[in-house]
């Protein structure tokens, strides 16, 4: 199975790969931003605050995609095999098999991909070739490149103008700090 044209030809793995990138983004997002409003500048209680929400996410997003991609293609088995009990479903099966474990991994490896992706900066901090500060504009300058960057890709599935798009990933993002600034103006956090 080629993993391009699986891409190409499946829009689910289409839309998970965008819907966890996304995800990534944005939690990426509020994590530096709560980071950033506490003025917590050590790199270590940022990495692996930022880490250990990165992996959580993505291990939750293959093991669920996972268990519901399995149940969808067993159901789907037992229908084809209700329907043609003689046909042989055993290629059926182990494509199946194949693209379930394929959905599982796009679905969480995108979104943990992003995020590590996103706190890279503070990975340069942590060995001091990079000021913390630097390190919150990189990874802010990170997220807002992510956000255009799926907004493109959407853009591009819908045929409509990535301006659009991209605003409104922009929007999202936005509106993640509005949130947790409201938070912070209120002392909730």
């Amino acid at each position: 199975m080629n993993f391009f044209r699986l891409l190409h030809d499946n829009d689910i793995i289409r839309r998970y790969i965008v819907m966890n990138s996304f995800d990534g983004t944005l939690t990426s997002l509020g994590i530096l931003i709560a980071m950033k409003l506490s003025n917590i500048t050590d790199v270590k209680l940022i990495v692996i605050s930022a880490i250990g929400v990165i992996f959580a996410t993505g291990i939750s997003g293959v093991w669920g995609a996972y268990l519901v991609e399995k149940a969808e293609r067993k159901h789907e088995l037992a229908e084809l095999h209700r329907l043609s009990p003689k046909e042989d479903l055993e290629e059926r099966r182990r494509e199946f098999k194949q693209l379930t474990i394929l959905m599982g991994i796009a679905n969480g490896a995108s979104s943990a991909l992003i995020g590590l992706v996103i706190i890279s900066p503070f990975f340069m901090a942590s060995i001091g070739t990079l000021s913390v500060s630097n390190a919150f504009n990189y990874s802010f300058f990170l997220v807002f490149l992510a956000l255009i960057l799926i907004g493109s890709f959407t853009a591009r599935i819908a045929r409509e103008p990535v301006v659009k798009h991209a605003i409104m990933t922009i929007l999202a993002g936005l509106f993640v700090g509005a949130v947790i600034y409201l938070f912070e103006l209120l002392k909730f956090i």
